[in-house]
């Protein structure tokens, strides 16, 4: 017996609004809605890369006067990067009963962050993973991990190299006051994410009461009916997934994120090697670790745009590599390891906007 207030539709009988959540959308303008939203994502593209144009053509003029076969290396690199970090993806995604393809998970980890890239930072890339994550047959569950952990991980292997850059450091008497209070704020700032990760796993009844809680009064806001079973039922869902990860299915997104960081080094490595200039692997690796820590953890500056190219020029200019060689190299690796990417990310957005149309579609005839 169905005691809900809401009409039942009749057989054949289709809703006429699709509940997203807080808001339902009538079904006849959805289609309308996500192209208006594309274009306004594709605006804000524009607006954002259309004055970096001139500098993009110097880069480019830039990587003509490199050695050819060192510049195909640092190439061969971060397409393999790009890949790890559509495999990390997947394997966080695929720890749930749904699976996706590593294709899939790059295109998805690709797009999501040229869209935070220009709305929402790290919150609006965590956002569109889940979704397209779910609009390409993955389920909530693996969504939530999928849009959570990948970033998590990629911080911890940030960390690890930053970490042996300091100890480079320390060696050669060259680490800052700076550098040791920036970098002891993150590890704090991460431990605490552990710790709690592990304390809401551990404690998953008391996890559950105070989500509800806080759903309840959200709901309450919005003025909705929340059902309380059926949260509880996807949390333990949820829970299930989370106790999968923690159970083994943590290493091989570990090994994906490592291998995305170390993949961005050897892209380093090898710019140099086309400049002419043959660093040490420390000094490579020093002058990379801690500036990307870095610029990962300003939150307020999407990608860390500015932060990550000038501490690496101060880095490595502070270990003896001539300034006019880590200047070319730090445009040319910017330009390969960030800017490149996001723009082929915007490509596939209407991908995955066809994607959620058709899913909002098949929601609203069920």
């Amino acid at each position: 017996m169905n005691n809900s207030s809401q009409p039942v539709p009749g057989p054949g009988k289709k809703k006429n609004k699709i509940d997203l959540g807080f808001i339902r959308i009538p079904r006849s303008i959805l289609p309308i809605v996500e192209k208006v939203f594309l274009l306004f994502i594709v605006a804000l593209a524009i607006y954002y890369f259309f004055p970096k144009i001139s500098s993009f053509e110097e880069t480019l003029y830039i990587f003509s006067s490199l050695n050819f076969w060192a510049v195909l290396l640092a190439i061969a690199a971060q397409i393999l990067r790009t890949w790890y970090g559509g495999y990390t993806l997947k394997e966080c995604v695929n720890i749930s009963e749904k699976k996706i393809s590593t294709l899939q998970a790059t295109l998805i980890s690709m797009a999501s962050y040229s869209f935070g890239l220009v709305a929402g930072g790290m919150v609006g890339g965590t956002a569109t993973t889940y979704r397209w994550v779910v609009v390409s047959g993955g389920n909530k569950e693996g969504a939530s991990l999928g849009s959570i952990i990948p970033s998590i991980f990629l911080s911890f292997a940030y960390t690890a190299v930053s970490m042996i850059g300091m100890v480079f450091l320390l060696t050669i008497n060259n680490l800052s006051t700076f550098q040791i209070v920036t970098f002891s704020m993150i590890s704090i700032f991460l431990a605490l994410i552990a710790i709690a990760l592990v304390l809401i796993v551990k404690y998953q009844d008391k996890s559950v009461s105070v989500i509800i809680k806080i759903a309840s009064v959200l709901y309450r806001i919005f003025k909705k009916d929340l059902s309380e079973e059926k949260l509880t039922r996807e949390l333990q869902k949820l829970f299930n997934a989370w106790n999968r990860l923690a159970h083994g299915g943590w290493k091989k997104p570990v090994i994906g994120s490592f291998l995305n960081v170390g993949l961005d080094v050897l892209t380093v490595f090898f710019l140099f090697w086309a400049a002419g200039t043959y660093p040490s692997a420390l000094a490579v690796i020093t002058g990379y670790g801690l500036p990307n820590l870095f610029g990962r953890m300003a939150f307020m500056i999407p990608g860390g745009v500015g932060l990550i190219e000038s501490t690496m020029v101060a880095l490595y200019n502070s270990l003896g590599i001539d300034n006019s060689v880590t200047t070319v190299v730090m445009l040319t690796y910017r330009f390969l390891s960030f800017w490149l990417p996001s723009i082929l990310g915007f490509f596939f957005l209407p991908y995955f906007n066809r994607l959620t149309d058709n899913h909002y579609k098949e929601l609203a005839e069920e």
